[in-house]
């Protein structure tokens, strides 16, 4: 053996050995720290972030690297350890020795153990690793593809995530995250082994497990899943939900068993296949800031056969929902609310116009292609509300069960269906099939509520509807095919509707006991249908017409919101109608359009109609009979009988004008309410009829045609219980038990009345209201309104002007009769009771004889107020145009305290005592020249009280009086009036009124003119002017006080006060100057012996006088003085000395206060010296100026005359 040989080699393997050993010993001693720097350097630097690693351990001898404590510090965390964003316990990689052979990363083993991730969301999409995820988006995209690569065994165990979603106040956790990949290689052969990953968490307290088999890196990248999830509760992850969504979800949970096969060939091929069951699903719609309900199910469950989403196929098995509750909402726009979350969630694309040659050369494009082979609904409930309706619609199907087998589309074979439902406890039922080109649908129900379906009435009518239904009826449509026009027929052999109501109980409206309609069929599209035969049991129909003019019919049917486009117009319906028999019936009126109103009821109503066309276009006659009872219940009621024929009003094709409402028959009345139907006659007249039964038994041929009513009537005509009111004040205008009228012939021509003809009338015991009006009307000529004339149109042409009713009166004669006289056309207005009432009135006739007016005779005598004796005389005739009169009325010696309520109400005071004598004279001639006298004469007239209302004027009526009485208390006023009645601006009422306000108002204004009779410069004399500063006035001012003496003298009851007035502003230099003077005055008076100064006052100081006097006044003044180097005051000019003192004087609001009032005393003085007596002369409170305009301020005494 060569001993040298063997040294050699173990010399060898023991180098190899030991650098074996050395490299393990170096690369166990130096990786480490080595590895620990470049993470945490490269770390930091590619993340932007601190990167830490607590310990480094590596193992050569089992190729193991160990990392502990790795962490990545958060973007502000100032302490790396404790504020990590991410960190991880350990990481550990078993590395093979095949890395070194492949060239690349091979591994046995990796494990990551407890990762744990902080995630916080700021909002708005801002994350707090936006910055790291920035440094990722803006580095080099373009790489080599995937890694070549190969690891075994990846396991990440306890890992979690807490997620903090701040806007949300919300914190997710994630936590014993297992993930398993045993496989994941893509070099070589390894590219086609099957890997089976799976992932398993806890995620908020839910658990999840999943497996699957995928190659990722094979061509086809072939991948089979299976995800099953159990009662997963979606309420966590609700703060989640897109706030823009217009749904939310409130509540559900999910169980799901999903088989998922995907493969790429050339081009992918996705199949999902499996089970997905819902559990409590509870979906809200966001409307208006509010979530209201949407879809509720109980459970879900739906079988998928295939659904392959790529090719458009979608095939189920089954789909049953139990317990499903719908909501179904329109809204005010018209719009419902699916469809509009439809097209929230899908919107529509455009539709792409492919050439007509694609579609003939090419293969039809694919489209869905959707199968349901059985479909089954329990329990469910549909709640349908439509706001776009004028009553907001709410209804409900309960119970609905619904079945149907083989829908499919397109459509491979008929589908059939069937179902029912509860309305109100009321069962309906159908069923049907459809191929979707025709549909075939039988429906019946029994004693259905018509309440239920009141709400598909609703929308296009608006009383309430209430009653039973029982129908069975059958509807056939079929689409059209070829030259087959499209059909819809509805057939009902028998309708049944009783204990019908429309309306509210309280407020019914109409309604009928029971209503049969045979043989019904109705070809819509035809626009056809007929009725075998129609009764009608106890019917009740209150008419009404509200005050626009509109019948109750027509505001039943409500008009859509927006107009509709106007359309072609279509043939008419055609409809036959059989015999109809109404018994027992009720007819109430109530029609608001006419003034006043008017109401009839009509009871035990009989109507029998013969066979009828309604909708016709040529109407013939129909025979008509029936009869009515109505009015009080407590006497014998009215009764209204007719018999005779009728024609409806239509409109034949080709014809411009409708054919009118025609009426022809005999009536027969008795004790006929006609005051309840005043209201049609009430625009034409000028008093209401309060009550009057009416007799008559006569002719009657009525026609309604577009131009107005037309009618004629003859007979004998008798009112009794004869009550009328004047319309203008609601007071009493006729009131008798009998009121006779014979001879009557009336006749009315388009809506106006053309003639009236009374033969005789005769009154008697009655009472009766008298008035002229305020433009000298008398109220009985206005009994009968004139037309308007309305003007014509412009392009119309010039219509003849509508002749005046013709109408003629024979006598009326009155005895025993009271009236109450008004008249209003003089003023003050006067109204008396006129008793022991006789006279008469001629004929008289509204059309004229020959050239002159015929004047009809008046003579009324009487008693006034009993206190006064009346006569009228004259000759009127009030039914021409201008009226014609000559009238004079007396009254005489009429005690004054009865017209109280007059004076209150146009004086504001009561009349206490006096008298009144008047006489009127009217005379208006054939020119309507009016030529009127007023003689008023009041005798020891003296007011009262003031009146307490609210509405008397306050006017100095009693200052007036005292200026306008002489010495004896006789009050004489003479007010002539003439004028033109032709003149629309003339009125005679507001020429007397304006001639007694005209006298107020200088009782007010300008008294001592009232006094005085229109003295000259009489204004001047209610002020007497002063010099500024001081209370002396001039000689001019003496005068005035003189001539206001002598005036007030002559009416001793007058009470004249006084008022001095100063201003401060204007006055301040004035005051101080005459203030001044008085001091000067005052020292001269002081040097002068005490025995001249009582033998001559001192009323003026000499310009030689003054200066020396100022200086004394300066020095014994106390004010600061301007003194020499000796102390001594200064020798100063006048002007300055007074510069001084005056500016030492003060003046404050007392000073002008007490100016006031002694140029107050300085007047009363000097009346007093004029001999007016003290009691007529008082002084006013005084007046101060705050600020006022120099030029406008004079100093002044304002004198004020009053009575009290």
């Amino acid at each position: 053996m060569n001993v040298g040989l063997l040294k050699r080699w173990q010399r060898r393997v023991l180098f190899v050995v030991l650098g074996v050993a050395v490299l393990w010993a170096v690369s166990w001693a130096a990786l480490p720290a080595l590895v620990q720097w470049q993470i945490e350097k490269q770390g930091t630097a590619a993340l932007g972030r601190v990167v830490t690693v607590d310990q480094v351990v590596f193992r050569p001898w089992s190729m193991r690297l160990i990392l502990r404590g790795v962490r990545v510090a958060s973007a502000e965390a100032k302490d790396p350890v404790s504020q990590a964003q991410l960190g991880v316990d350990e990481v550990e990689v078993n590395a093979s020795l095949q890395s070194l052979f492949l060239w690349a990363p091979v591994a046995d083993a990796v494990l990551v153990r407890n990762p744990q991730l902080q995630l916080t969301h700021f909002g708005q999409g801002r994350f707090d690793i936006d910055d790291v995820l920035a440094r990722f988006a803006s580095g080099d995209s373009k790489g080599s593809g995937v890694p070549r690569l190969s690891l075994f065994n990846i396991q990440i165990l306890g890992g979690g995530v807490q997620f903090r979603d701040e806007p949300k106040s919300v914190i997710h956790t994630l936590s014993d995250v297992h993930l398993d990949i045993p496989f994941l290689s893509n070099i070589g052969g390894r590219r086609e082994v099957a890997t089976h990953p799976r992932l398993a968490f806890q995620f908020n307290g839910s658990s999840f497990d999943s497996d699957a088999e995928t190659t990722p890196f094979a061509p086809e990248r072939r991948t089979q899943a299976r995800f099953q999830i159990k009662g997963l509760d979606v309420k966590p992850y609700l703060p989640y939900w897109p706030a823009a969504w217009p749904v939310r979800l409130a509540d559900g949970q999910l169980d799901m068993d999903i088989r998922l096969d995907f493969r790429q060939h050339t081009s992918p091929e996705l199949s999902v296949s499996g089970h997905l069951g819902l559990q409590g699903l509870i979906l809200h719609e966001k409307l208006n800031r509010t979530d209201v309900p949407l879809l509720q199910l109980g459970g879900l469950d739906l079988k998928i056969d295939a659904w392959r989403p790529l090719d458009g196929v979608f095939k189920l098995d089954t789909l049953s929902l139990d317990k499903p509750v719908v909501h179904l909402r329109r809204d005010a726009g018209g719009a419902l609310n699916w469809l509009r979350l439809q097209r929230a969630f899908l919107p529509q694309a455009p539709q792409a116009q492919a050439p007509v040659s694609q579609a003939t050369d090419t293969a039809p494009a694919k489209g869905a292609d959707f199968a349901l082979k059985r479909l089954q609904i329990s329990a469910g409930q549909l709640h349908w509300q439509d706001a776009a309706v004028a009553m907001p619609a709410s209804l409900a199907l309960t119970a609905l069960a619904v079945e149907g087998q083989d829908f499919s589309w397109p459509s491979r074979q008929a589908a059939s269906f069937r179902g029912q439902a509860l309305l109100q406890g009321a069962k309906v039922s159908w069923e049907g099939t459809t191929d979707l080109r025709s549909a075939q649908t039988r429906m019946t129900w029994r004693d259905v509520p018509l309440k239920t379906i009141a709400p598909y009435w609703a929308p296009r009518f608006r009383p309430g509807l209430n009653g039973q239904s029982s129908a069975e009826l059958s509807l056939d449509w079929r689409a059209a095919a070829g030259t087959t026009p499209s059909s819809l027929v509805l057939k009902a052999p028998q309708i049944r509707m009783t204990d019908v109501l429309l309306g509210t109980p309280e407020q019914p409206e109409a309604g009928w006991a029971e209503l049969a309609i045979e043989q019904l069929d109705v070809d819509i599209f035809r626009q056809q249908a007929s009725v075998g035969r129609v009764a009608w049991r106890r019917p009740l129909l209150n008419v009404s017409r509200n005050p626009q003019g509109r019948w109750m019919v027509e505001d039943w049917r409500i008009a859509p919101p927006v107009a509709e486009p106007a359309e072609v117009p279509a043939k008419p319906w055609q409809l036959a109608m059989g015999p109809m028999q109404i018994t027992g019936g009720v007819l109430n009126l109530d029609d608001r359009f006419v003034l006043g109103g008017a109401k009839v009821d009509a009871r035990d109503f009989n109507l029998s109609i013969g066979a009828w066309q309604p909708l016709s276009a040529s109407p013939q006659m129909t025979t008509v009979k029936g009869d009515f009872i109505t009015g009080a219940q407590r006497r014998e009621p009215g009764k209204l009988g007719f018999e005779g024929a009728f024609r409806l009003p239509s409109v034949a094709a080709g014809q411009a004008k409708a054919t009118p409402l025609e009426v022809q028959g005999r009536l027969q009345m008795s004790r006929f309410p006609l005051h309840r139907l005043r209201g049609y006659w009430a625009d034409r007249v000028n008093f209401d009829l309060r009550r009057a039964e009416l007799s008559y038994s006569g002719g009657l041929n009525l026609t309604m045609p577009d131009a107005g009513l037309g009618l004629n009537a003859r007979g004998h005509l008798s009112v009794d219980n004869l009550r009328a009111l004047n319309r203008s004040d609601g007071e009493p205008l006729l009131d008798t038990q009998t009121l006779s009228l014979r001879g009557l012939e009336l006749k009315v021509d388009a809506g106006a009345m053309t003639r009236l003809k009374i033969a005789e009338t005769a009154l008697s015991d009655f009472f009766a209201r008298v008035a002229i009006d305020p433009q000298g009307q008398l109220n009985l000529q206005n009994l009968i309104k004139a037309e308007p004339s309305a003007p014509s149109a412009p392009s119309a042409a010039s219509q003849p002007p509508v002749a005046p009713a013709l109408i003629e009166l024979g006598p009326i004669g009155v005895v025993k009769g009271r009236v109450l006289f008004s008249d209003q056309f003089i003023r003050p207005n006067y109204s008396a009771d006129i008793t022991e009432l006789a006279g008469s009135l001629g004929a008289l006739s509204s059309q004229a004889s020959g050239a002159d007016t015929a004047l009809a005779d008046l003579s009324l005598r009487g008693r006034v107020a009993g206190s006064g004796s009346l006569e009228i005389s004259g000759r009127i005739n009030p039914l021409t145009r201008p009226v014609a009169l000559d009238v004079r009325g007396q009254v005489r010696d009429l005690e004054l305290p009865q017209l109280s309520p007059y004076s209150n109400k146009y004086a504001g005071y009561g009349i206490e005592r006096g008298k009144l004598s008047a006489e009127v004279n009217y005379r208006i001639g054939a020119d309507g020249q009016l030529q009127a006298t007023h003689q008023i004469v009041l005798n020891q007239l003296r007011f009262g009280e003031r009146s307490d209302s609210v509405d008397a004027p306050n006017l100095p009526v009693k200052l007036a009086v005292a200026l306008l009485a002489d010495r004896n208390g006789v009050i004489d006023i003479n007010l002539p009036v003439s004028g033109s009645i032709n003149d629309p601006d003339f009125r005679v009422g507001p020429i007397v009124w304006k001639m007694v306000l005209n006298l107020i108002g200088k009782a007010i204004l300008s008294p001592f003119s009232l006094i005085s009779g229109a003295f000259s410069g009489e204004e001047q004399l209610q002020q007497i002017e002063f010099a500024p500063g001081t209370a002396h006035f001039d000689a001019a001012s003496r005068q005035k006080l003189e001539t206001v003496a002598r005036m007030v003298i002559d009416k001793p009851a007058l009470r004249l006060t006084l008022t001095g007035e100063a201003d401060m502003e204007n006055e301040r230099d004035a005051w101080r100057r005459a203030q001044l003077r008085e001091a000067v005055m005052a020292e001269k008076r002081r040097r002068q012996p005490r025995d001249a100064q009582a033998a001559v006052p001192v009323r003026q100081v000499s310009p030689e006088e003054y200066p020396a006097l100022l200086q004394s006044v300066y020095r014994r003044s106390p004010i600061p003085k301007p003194r020499n180097v000796l102390g001594l005051v200064k020798d100063m000019p006048p002007a300055d000395m007074e510069a001084l003192l005056l500016a030492a004087i003060a003046v404050d609001e007392t000073d002008m206060r007490e100016l006031a009032q002694a140029r107050a005393q300085a007047v009363r003085e000097a009346l007093l010296g004029l001999n007016v007596p003290a009691a007529q002369l008082f002084l006013g409170a005084p007046m101060v100026a705050k600020a006022s305009s120099a030029s406008a301020f004079v100093p002044k005494v304002l004198l004020a005359v009053s009575t009290d």
